[in-house]
């Protein structure tokens, strides 16, 4: 929901309280992404559009002030053309990714290839299909739990980055190799609450739970 002052501005095609209001929230709230995209949405063919270029080069600068990442990505997909200058937009996702996996730069090096985002800005309509391919590859570690069809849930046991594979324990099958490229349509990652999940790590628990019904 967007905030009043930020309403009334909207509602009175005050872009100059606007400019003000926008400024304030992204200085304080840099991370509020809903509240900054549904204002462009609603400045898109108003007399004000002339200015989001202005308010969007202002949020990505504190964006990457705050080193909000996953933000500024979501920023860049939904409206990089409207500030971003054209034929930009890949070094700047690009840019974005590197601060967002800094702490993992040696893998990214290696899974960058994999998903094919070493190719430059000649293949940017698949652009955000890659970085998504991207994002699941990183979410595989050893440990996480996941769920594949005909084998049921499992745990990665092992990630190995020069044969670009993972290794997946499942209840009847141990080891099961699974590529890169082929894990991001083969596994769902399941979350600590799915009671797949829990059936794997709590199996104890979960059964006095049901015990209880």
């Amino acid at each position: 929901m967007l905030p009043p002052s930020i309403q009334e501005a909207l509602a009175n095609e005050n872009f100059e309280a606007l400019e003000g209001e926008w400024l304030s929230h992204v200085t304080e709230r840099p991370q509020d992404l809903d509240v900054y995209l549904k204002v462009v949405d609603l400045m898109l063919g108003s007399e004000g559009e002339d200015r989001l270029r202005f308010l969007l080069e202002l949020l990505d600068e504190q964006l990457v002030e705050a080193e909000l990442w996953d933000e500024r990505l979501r920023l860049i997909r939904h409206a990089g053309k409207h500030y971003l200058k054209t034929g930009s937009i890949f070094e700047t996702v690009i840019e974005s990714v590197r601060g967002l996996y800094s702490d993992r730069s040696a893998e990214l090096d290696v899974l960058l290839p994999t998903v094919g985002l070493d190719k430059g800005r000649d293949d940017t309509p698949k652009l955000w299909d890659k970085v998504e391919r991207l994002r699941n590859l990183f979410a595989y570690r050893v440990g996480t739990v996941v769920h594949m069809a005909d084998k049921g849930v499992g745990e990665i046991v092992d990630v190995n980055l020069e044969l670009q594979s993972l290794k997946v324990d499942f209840e009847q099958f141990k080891g099961l190799s699974v590529g890169f490229r082929a894990a991001g349509k083969m596994l769902d990652i399941l979350d600590p609450s799915h009671v797949l999940h829990r059936k794997l790590e709590e199996p104890d628990a979960l059964a006095q739970l049901c015990l209880l019904y």
